[in-house]
């Protein structure tokens, strides 16, 4: 597999961390700068740090989960440590660039969420499908018919599958109650589209004219009217 599929992180996300590091880089020169009294550049790197520990709580945002700052712990360890020195007097401008840093973590993750969506639509199947020359279909059950992957067919398709509602529910009933497994296969190694960083399971139909694509924390269905499978292949 190629490097750029095993990035921790996706590019969007990558590319608003940098933007973050350079902002904060950026206002802790800028605060250096202005200084009158001496200032230890390596005490100040710690200043902020240190402002960086803080009381927070999760809320989740749509998909993203952010920790919101609420009580500065690192500003007040830093206080108490220094307050009869002349420390906290240089320094406290750096200690609340760390506590600030927090808030401009969550603007970055809103914004790189964002940003991902608008790259990377999940209602779109080319964004979990970008290639699927390699790809085969395996049986997940022994009862399911052997079928091969018609390749060339299925890419032609992606454009065309519509996504529907997925009615977990229904085909979970359906499944127990003994009728045919919904989903008997599983495509295998279709590679998603380039950066984004989505990891997926990705479940065949029974007749071969849908896909349902498991991501970390979703389920998407697309539908065709024509099947891309064809009877007959391998027994394992």
């Amino acid at each position: 597999m190629d490097f750029w599929f095993d990035l921790e992180y996706s590019i969007p996300h990558i590319s608003m961390y940098l933007l973050e590091f350079a902002l904060v880089a950026f206002l802790f020169i800028r605060i250096y700068k202005k200084r009158k009294e001496a200032t230890k550049i390596w005490v100040a790197i710690l200043a902020v740090i240190v402002g960086l520990f803080v009381l927070s709580i999760d809320i989740p945002v749509q998909d993203v989960i952010i920790r919101l700052p609420i009580l500065p712990l690192g500003a007040w360890i830093l206080y108490f440590l220094w307050r009869r020195s002349n420390r906290w007097e240089t320094y406290r401008t750096f200690t609340w660039l760390g506590f600030l840093t927090s808030f401009i973590s969550i603007a970055v993750m809103l914004g790189a969420s964002f940003l991902h969506d608008l790259i990377y639509p999940k209602d779109s199947v080319s964004t979990y499908l970008a290639n699927i020359e390699s790809s085969k279909v395996i049986r997940l059950v022994d009862e399911a018919p052997p079928v091969t992957l018609q390749t060339s067919t299925l890419q032609k398709m992606l454009a065309s599958l519509e996504m529907k509602e997925v009615d977990s529910i229904t085909w979970y009933h359906k499944s127990t109650e003994g009728q045919q497994e919904l989903f008997p296969y599983q495509l295998m190694q279709a590679q998603p589209r380039f950066g984004s960083n989505i990891e997926t399971v990705i479940y065949v139909h029974k007749d071969g004219n849908g896909l349902l694509i498991q991501t970390e924390d979703h389920q998407y269905y697309f539908h065709s009217d024509q099947s891309f499978l064809e009877k007959g292949g391998d027994k394992r």
